[in-house]
């Protein structure tokens, strides 16, 4: 859980006029890659595999962070509010954190 717990710690709060087109377009592409992905595998009730792909985009949004856009960037913060939302079907008290 501290992978995930990580990247939320560190985006930067979102601020009132942040525009959600700029921002990294390849963050922004794979996080959504992932969260269709990823709501696919929980309707077809795989959810085993749907748990590795947020993992998987877990690590994508720690690479943005660590070496690409950081943590400022608006896409980054997309996907780890995105990586929230997806993670509350398995752990919602962690997720509401």
């Amino acid at each position: 859980m501290a992978r995930v717990w990580r990247p939320a710690g560190d985006v930067a709060p979102a601020s009132l006029d942040s525009d959600l087109v700029v921002g990294d377009q390849r963050t922004r592409q794979g996080a959504h890659r992932f969260v269709d992905e990823t709501t696919r595998l929980m309707e077809a009730v795989r959810l085993d595999v749907a748990v590795a792909h947020l993992m998987e985009l877990t690590s994508l949004l720690r690479k943005a962070i660590d070496s690409g856009p950081g943590a400022g960037d608006p896409a980054v913060r997309e996907g780890v509010e995105a990586l929230a939302r997806m993670l509350s079907c398995f752990v919602p008290f962690t997720s509401e954190e």
